[in-house]
């Protein structure tokens, strides 16, 4: 049987359309399981180095994953309050560059995340693609943070075949203590869902923006141990 069967008197008994106009109502709650990928784009308030002259910088994005649970509480056919707890991995990379004159790094930084989101979410209710868009914010705790880092440390010379480049990598770097663990973001999304026997699947984008700064500005210059950090 088809849940979302409608009963008209042109081709049903008319007490099965009585008894499906009085029972026929939406689901209070409608759970689904998601995952996919997601990147992260870095945004920099103010640049803080110990050089005495300009660095360069470039960010770069990096894939990662994430899979989490949700519900929507459906006020009507149309309108919902949706919530999720998503477990999320994000990366990003960092480049500098003119370190020390010629000096090159590449730090590539692994987060992990819970995500809990709440949104309001209006979406079409007839068809078999049905078209959805949400607006809402976002509750983001960081649970870990490393960083890979890359030197290329340049050798430059008078003479164009004579400089040298020579390539260290060091152990990942524990980054969490210089991230502020609560933070907030707002988002924006819309997809469309895709009825396949009496379930649906769906796809969707949003976007998440954070309100609040990652970083510790307090614990920035230094170690875990509290010395002077010389590595990022």
């Amino acid at each position: 049987a088809d849940p979302e069967y409608i009963a008209s008197p042109e081709k049903d008994p008319i007490d099965l359309v009585y008894l499906s106009k009085k029972f026929t109502a939406t689901p209070i709650f409608t759970p689904h399981i998601r995952g996919g990928t997601n990147v992260s784009f870095v945004r920099t308030i103010h640049e803080i180095n110990t050089e005495p002259y300009p660095v360069g910088r470039s960010n770069g994005i990096r894939p990662a994953l994430q899979i989490g649970l949700g519900v929507d509480w459906n006020i009507n056919d149309n309108l919902s309050i949706g919530g999720e707890g998503l477990f999320s991995f994000k990366s990003f990379k960092v480049t500098k560059t003119g370190l020390s004159g010629d000096d090159r790094q590449e730090a590539i930084e692994r987060q992990v995340w819970v995500d809990v989101p709440i949104y309001v979410k209006y979406r079409d209710d007839f068809g078999k693609v049905r078209p959805f868009g949400y607006v809402g914010a976002a509750l983001n705790l960081l649970l870990g943070s490393t960083a890979e880092l890359r030197t290329e440390n340049v050798s430059p010379s008078l003479s164009e075949t004579t400089g040298s480049q020579v390539p260290t990598e060091g152990p990942n770097i524990k980054l969490g203590y210089k991230r502020n663990l609560i933070n907030r973001s707002i988002l924006i999304g819309g997809g469309a869902y895709y009825k396949v026997g009496k379930n649906f699947v769906f796809a969707d984008i949003r976007y998440m923006a954070g309100l609040s700064n990652l970083v510790k500005e307090s614990e920035n210059y230094y170690n875990e141990d509290g010395s002077l950090s010389t590595t990022i």
